[in-house]
């Protein structure tokens, strides 16, 4: 993604291959800079996790579907062509789970 761009990433949580239902799920996007920091740069929540559609909308939530919705806000600060690293957690039912975790490049655009 582009430094400070809107970035509406899908997902979908599935098992062995079915989708899951994750309507009253907490969800959260959590990005740092090192995988060990203690600190977050930027969360996003649904709205189960104290957050709201505007950070995670739950798109089709019986069949496992959400969006994370990133703004220009959460990226205008971060260092330019760096990769950072990220997960997304959920709690249902009381079981916590990180669904993924990886890396997101954020690089540098031209017109600011």
């Amino acid at each position: 993604m582009f430094r400070g761009d809107n970035k509406n990433q899908k997902f979908v949580v599935q098992i062995d291959g079915t989708p899951m239902d994750i309507s009253i799920s907490s969800l959260k996007f959590t990005v740092k800079k090192k995988d060990t920091d203690t600190a977050a740069l930027f969360q996003r929540k649904n709205t189960n996790a104290g957050g709201g559609p505007s950070e995670i909308e739950m798109t089709d939530p019986t069949n496992g579907k959400f969006t994370v919705k990133i703004l220009p806000s959460n990226t205008a600060t971060l260092e330019g062509n760096v990769k950072y690293w990220y997960d997304i957690e959920m709690i249902l039912g009381g079981s916590v789970r990180t669904l993924v975790k990886n890396r997101i490049l954020v690089n540098i655009d031209i017109t600011t």
